[in-house]
């Protein structure tokens, strides 16, 4: 089950002169299944250093990914699945 990331180009919107607003989007797959699709937003001025925007891009996807493995390390957890099997077989509590 390894996780996938895959960024692709969406958009570049001029905020105002000499600053824009860059749209990436990470989509990530596990298992052939898409489980991320979430866009990334920066803003660029001219004359910005590309390093920093590198750096912020990738810390925000690494936020988005590791979100991601936090939910599913609870919703794969083996009591989250004992709690669902014991409700459906007990109705009436």
């Amino acid at each position: 089950m390894a996780l996938i990331p895959i960024v692709s180009k969406v958009s570049v919107t001029e905020m105002m002169p000499k600053q824009w607003s860059i749209t990436l989007d990470l989509i990530c797959t596990e298992d052939d299944l898409e489980v991320i699709n979430q866009p990334i937003s920066f803003e660029y001025k001219t004359g910005d250093d590309l390093d920093l925007k590198y750096a912020e891009v990738i810390a925000k996807r690494k936020k988005i990914i590791d979100k991601y493995i936090a939910e599913q390390a609870i919703f794969n957890h083996p009591k989250l699945d004992n709690l669902v099997t014991y409700l459906n077989a007990n109705p009436e509590e």
